[in-house]
């Protein structure tokens, strides 16, 4: 008798100075409840950890054998982190993978997490006929309630299959996500290539996610499928509640953005800088972080020029 094969998926954790979160996520992952069908591995990018993490995973490399581990030479970001575990899971894995499943270090899935994904888009592929771009996970905070960072953009008729016949309860249409918890299929990421490691940290999810929604279909996101997101505190990216010290994440998020609108064309683009140039004006900090966030701005409309990977995968 001919064992089935079993299909891969593989989770894509980025980390950085975060041992104790890190630890707790890749518990959570590995103890991830799954259909028979499927066998899951982790690949942890670690972007040059200097706090006893990259020691740990060595250790835990060797012992648990669905571990594999990408160091970085230098800190890539998150949105370096991602582009290299996906690329190295594309171009590199001995297995046919099947997904890809994309985790912060302060991510905890529940144990049902994955599974739920797995089996909801199977049940609304098969209702429906499309395949999702992606499969995003309901994302909460440490007590419970929604995590303000990670609210999945919604298409105008997001609830188009609530209450529809045989479709599972809590599924909702969206465009763009975070990747605190996706679940991309393998060959959608061949079409559309890699996130843009040029941006570091801020909208390179947003960005990816949006590319592939564009191939004709969008994304899911699950209610069923939980997974906590262990923030600091719980608070949206807003630079009305920006702290001094938060300056420099702002400035790869502002400059980001403007690239993004600046790409959909001049009136965005100006419409864009008039309401981010309001909102630094409003914004918490000394002048010195004005500044830095104006001159940030300035560089996402008319200098940078970040690359879309598209190369073979």
């Amino acid at each position: 008798m001919v064992a089935k094969r079993l299909d891969t998926i593989v989770a894509v954790v980025v980390t950085y100075n975060r041992f104790e979160l890190l630890q707790h996520c890749l518990q959570a992952v590995l103890n991830q409840d799954l259909p028979d069908d499927y066998q899951l591995q982790v690949l942890v990018v670690d972007n040059a950890s200097t706090d006893g993490t990259s020691a740990w995973l060595a250790g835990r490399e060797t012992a648990e054998p669905r571990i594999r581990v990408l160091r970085m030479s230098t800190n890539t970001g998150g949105a370096g982190g991602f582009h290299a575990g996906i690329a190295h899971v594309v171009r590199n894995s001995s297995l046919s993978v099947e997904h890809i499943w994309l985790l912060d270090d302060d991510t905890i899935p529940t144990p049902n997490a994955l599974q739920q994904l797995l089996l909801q888009r199977d049940q609304f592929s098969c209702i429906t006929g499309h395949q999702p771009a992606f499969m995003c996970s309901h994302v909460l905070w440490k007590d419970h309630t929604i995590c303000e960072m990670n609210i999945p953009t919604p298409v105008w008729d997001w609830n188009r299959y609530h209450r529809y016949s045989g479709m599972p309860e809590g599924l909702s249409l969206v465009n763009s996500c975070s990747f605190v918890s996706v679940l991309i299929p393998t060959d959608f990421v061949r079409r559309v290539g890699l996130p843009i490691a040029d941006f570091f940290i801020w909208s390179d999810d947003q960005e990816y996610t949006l590319r592939l929604s564009s191939l004709g279909y969008p994304g899911l996101c699950c209610a069923s499928s939980l997974v906590y997101h262990h923030t600091r505190e719980n608070r949206g990216v807003n630079l009305l509640l920006m702290r001094q010290d938060e300056v420099w994440k702002y400035c790869y998020g502002i400059r980001n953005g403007a690239f993004l609108h600046r790409r959909r064309g001049l009136l965005v683009g100006c419409y864009f800088v008039f309401n981010r140039l309001r909102d630094i004006w409003r914004a918490p900090v000394g002048w010195s972080g004005k500044l830095r966030l104006c001159h940030a701005l300035l560089d996402g409309m008319l200098l940078f020029n970040p690359v879309v990977d598209l190369s073979p995968l």
